[in-house]
């Protein structure tokens, strides 16, 4: 990772971006906030010097966004943003579903292993 304090500028940035636009409240806006801070979490903690200080990183990180925007931040909802993003790298997906689908079902839907399952939960969400 180049730089811990650019990487929290483009999460603020982003987070601010979309404070102004008044969009991180809704359904939408919601998810891509959290899709976006895992997006960045997953792409910057991808060196072998950075995954040996990760949890340092993720810590820090969330320290300072629990600091500016409350509990919502916290280290378990960081990793839970990763995961977001892991599970749906395509924003498109990610976008369609959470017109139907809150955080919390996200959270949930997180926790499946059967992929059928998910493949059939996603098919119903869309109609």
């Amino acid at each position: 990772m180049k730089n811990q304090s650019d990487f929290l500028d483009k999460i603020l940035f982003f987070v601010e971006k979309l404070q102004k636009e008044d969009r991180w409240k809704s359904k939408v806006g919601n998810s891509l906030l959290y899709w976006e801070i895992g997006r960045l979490i997953s792409q910057e903690i991808n060196n072998k010097k950075a995954m040996l200080v990760r949890r340092e990183i993720i810590k820090d990180l969330s320290y300072e966004l629990v600091k500016r925007y409350g509990e919502g931040f916290g280290y378990e909802q960081l990793l839970q943003m990763e995961l977001f993003f892991v599970d749906f790298p395509e924003i498109e997906i990610m976008s369609d579903l959470s017109k139907g689908l809150t955080w919390d079902h996200f959270r949930e839907w997180l926790l499946l292993d059967d992929k059928p399952h998910c493949d059939y939960f996603a098919e119903m969400c869309k109609k």
